[in-house]
């Protein structure tokens, strides 16, 4: 009698040490696409639900995955790559060695939601969804009030850094793809048709609010993952049974919401600009970036690059040369995250990326975590154009994602098409 009152208390104990990291987990993933005082707080937070949670055997499950030791890996590369830098001090660049620690230690901190329920995992990302939303809808209310007599010039790809908290529009495109995908997982799951109705007609919306942000890759990495999610993942994984319909009737009223607002004269100009024009950050600014960090690399060791903390100073001396007075003074960044790994740390720092990248996709597909595969595509086609990892929205981004797919892995933590 007595080891059974102990093995009950034991066990609600497990459950509420489960019911205060969910709600630290959940604070955390809300935090993500804010600045990065409130990301913080979030990290501060998930740091005590993790010690609240704390668990040896999930800690040794990290250290012993292949993915992790490959992340790892690719950190300590990274590291050594410091080494070559110009300066004789680290001291200058421990922001970058912080965003990329944090990469390598959320797995970690990410660890014991495999012991959360499925409700409570449902609810932790439902924080992201809701943190996304509320971005969203107060940068248009922001833009509404700053402008209402012409709101609809007011919606553009200024909306995120000139009338709200200076919001980077790239980031946020992403973070609201992959709010699209979280409503969609929820939408196949869900059995009340009511809510998902409500959950399509979001993830509608938030299509549509690509185009209001107008950050090309994310877009095109949505237009092309969300087919292949529909016709080819879900298919194998067997989950498309119960929202199949309603799925492809979104693919569908997507179809025809691009083709409307690419037929609208006054959008297709505003996409054409941001592609080839001359708007200040449209793709043919790149293009000279990515020139002179070519430039830059074929300069250099090509096996070992030009080394972590160099890489803005010659890309720097490179507009210099060429004259390139807007890249110069804004210090434009490689604006590519393969071309930045392999600007600073060479054919072998990129080589280990890609044995990292193609270890954690297998990984996802062998324990058919559709999320993971669809976080791990999007990062990395939205990475073309945008060095992502070296701000700190795409570390925290990144490094939850991966954390999430780690503890996936246990099969404790598992999202199939069932009622949750």
């Amino acid at each position: 009698m007595t080891n059974s009152v102990k093995n009950k208390s034991k066990l609600l104990s497990q459950e509420r040490r489960n019911q205060i990291f969910a709600f630290c987990l959940g604070i955390f993933l809300f935090s993500i696409p804010w600045q990065s005082r409130i990301s913080n707080i979030g990290l501060i937070i998930l740091g005590i639900g993790y010690l609240v949670a704390f668990n040896k055997r999930i800690f040794q499950d990290v250290l012993a995955s292949k993915v992790w030791q490959l992340l790892a890996l690719n950190f300590l590369w990274f590291l050594i790559g410091l080494f070559f830098t110009y300066v004789e001090q680290l001291s200058p660049y421990s922001e970058r060695i912080g965003k990329y620690l944090l990469v390598v230690i959320l797995p970690f901190l990410m660890a014991p939601a495999a012991y959360l329920s499925k409700r409570q995992i449902y609810w932790a990302l439902g924080a992201f969804v809701i943190s996304i939303l509320t971005i969203l809808i107060g940068s248009y209310y922001i833009a509404f009030l700053s402008q209402a007599s012409e709101f609809s010039r007011a919606l553009n790809y200024s909306t995120f850094l000139l009338n709200s908290f200076d919001f980077h529009p790239a980031y946020i495109a992403m973070f609201t793809v992959f709010s699209i995908f979280l409503c969609v997982e929820a939408l196949v799951a869900e059995q009340n048709k009511v809510f998902r109705y409500a959950l399509g007609i979001l993830a509608l919306l938030w299509f549509v609010s690509l185009f209001v942000i107008q950050a090309r890759m994310p877009l095109i990495a949505l237009l092309i993952i969300f087919p292949y999610y529909i016709f080819a993942l879900q298919k194998s994984f067997g989950g498309l049974s119960k929202g199949k319909f309603l799925l492809r009737g979104i693919l569908v009223l997507a179809v025809i919401v691009t083709v409307w607002l690419w037929a609208d004269k006054q959008s297709a100009l505003l996409i054409k600009e941001r592609l080839i024009g001359s708007f200040y950050n449209s793709l043919n600014i790149r293009l000279e970036t990515w020139n002179c960090s070519l430039q830059v690399f074929s300069s250099g060791s090509w096996w070992l690059g030009v080394g972590s903390g160099n890489e803005q100073l010659l890309l720097n001396e490179c507009y210099y040369e060429r004259f390139l007075t807007r890249h110069f003074y804004s210090a434009f960044n490689v604006h590519s995250d393969m071309l930045l790994i392999l600007l600073r740390n060479g054919l072998i720092g990129l080589a280990l990326w890609f044995v990292f990248l193609y270890y954690f996709t297998k990984n996802c597909y062998k324990h058919k975590f559709s999320l993971g595969i669809i976080f791990i595509l999007l990062f990395v086609i939205s990475g073309i154009t945008e060095a992502y990892l070296s701000r700190i929205w795409g570390s925290l981004f990144f490094g939850a994602g991966i954390g999430l797919s780690m503890a996936y892995r246990r099969k404790i933590l598992i999202l199939k098409p069932e009622k949750i």
